[in-house]
């Protein structure tokens, strides 16, 4: 999926800032999922399809560690592949002065009892690797990636939290700098089916 940045006031967005927003994206799309603690398997696949519908949202956004927060709003599509057991997502948000979009897979991970995945960003930034676990309706994921500018490794955070049965999901992005290593908010996010 081809992925488009545009800065409306005609700055020039950094890489490392695309990929730090396409790992919250991706994590965030992929886990607001409600449920028992899960054991592995069958109960990991279970809680990953609770995520298949329409969401939509509003919440704010730091496109790097020195920017000013912007308010943004987001729409989720997530679709179930049966016959290769994986949850398919995509993702648009729209700010004032950037849009994006991205998209990504999860699987269970039957051997380690935890949740992986790819991620696909901006400007061909490239894939991303997922890998999470699931506590209650709670989701941490972790995404990896290198920083195109500085071949830094650029590692976020998600987590998420499903309440309302099932109806709501509370999203919080860290994210790390790549140029500095500094951890930032980078997205926080209250989405609606």
């Amino acid at each position: 999926m081809k992925t488009n940045w545009n800065d409306r006031r005609g700055m020039t967005m950094s890489v490392r800032f695309l990929t730090g927003l396409a790992a919250v994206a991706a994590l965030f799309v992929v886990l607001n999922v409600s449920g028992t603690a899960a054991t592995a398997g069958v109960a990991d696949e279970a809680f990953l399809q609770k995520l298949v519908g329409s969401w939509k949202g509003r919440g704010k956004m730091r496109p790097n560690a020195t920017a000013k927060v912007e308010p943004v709003s987001c729409r989720m599509s997530a679709t179930w592949n049966g016959g290769a057991k994986s949850l398919n997502l995509s993702m648009n948000c729209r700010g004032v002065d950037v849009n994006f979009s991205s998209s990504g897979v999860l699987k269970t991970a039957k051997a380690n009892n935890a949740i992986r995945g790819n991620w696909s960003g901006a400007l061909g930034i490239g894939g991303a690797s997922v890998l999470g676990r699931r506590s209650g309706n709670a989701l941490s994921l972790s995404m990896t990636t290198k920083d195109r500018e500085t071949g830094r490794t650029i590692r976020n955070k998600v987590y998420l939290q499903l309440s309302g049965n099932g109806q709501r999901l509370s999203n919080s992005v860290n994210s790390q700098d790549g140029k500095t290593g500094r951890t930032f908010k980078f997205l926080s996010l209250s989405m609606r089916r």
